[in-house]
């Protein structure tokens, strides 16, 4: 081990370089605790303390998962191949999966065999909310993916400045629900 001008730097008691067997660069506080260290293969560890920013112009490779500080039962993970998720409270609430599905409140699809792209899971009632800008409208729409970017084949639209649910299928309105309650088939007035 060589000490490279200890009481240079304050703080620090040594330096130490490669040396023997160890092959790694360490620094050691006052109190002779080691808090850096780059080892024979490059990885570098902080052992101790805080850091208050990181940045890499490579790859951050993490082993499992980014911790919240402070919170340490909130979690952004990687807990498999291919997978993502994000716990709050110790449990899991989001994963996107190895094929690309996004998973709410469950970790397997609804019916794999249909493709479900999106599966949202509850223990008791469950929604999903569309909320938009005052007398905006909110709607799911159905499109395939032919040329030109794709092509608006149905959808489900709530238009809130005349209060009224409609359905939609090829591209044209088929069933309209007003804020009356009454079902208009093939219309859009009574």
């Amino acid at each position: 081990m060589t000490i490279i001008n200890p009481k240079s730097i304050v703080g620090v008691t040594s330096i130490t370089t490669p040396a023997g067997s160890d092959n790694q660069f360490t620094i050691h506080t006052t109190d002779t605790t080691e808090r850096f260290r780059i080892d024979s293969t490059g990885t570098t560890k902080i052992v101790t303390g805080i850091v208050t920013s990181l940045s890499t112009t490579g790859d951050l490779t993490i082993s499992d998962k980014i911790i919240h500080d402070g919170d340490t039962n909130t979690a952004i993970r990687f807990p498999s191949a291919d997978t993502i998720t994000a716990e709050t409270g110790g449990s899991e609430r989001f994963r996107i999966d190895s094929s690309g599905n996004v998973l709410i409140g469950t970790t397997t699809t609804g019916f794999a065999a249909y493709g479900d792209a999106l599966t949202i899971e509850n223990s008791n009632h469950v929604g999903l909310t569309l909320r938009t800008a005052t007398n905006k409208d909110a709607a799911i729409y159905f499109a395939d993916s032919s040329s030109g970017g794709g092509r608006y084949a149905g959808a489900i639209n709530y238009n809130h400045s005349n209060n009224y649910l409609n359905f939609t299928t090829n591209e044209s309105e088929r069933l309209r629900i007003t804020s009356d309650g009454i079902v208009l088939i093939g219309q859009t007035s009574a």
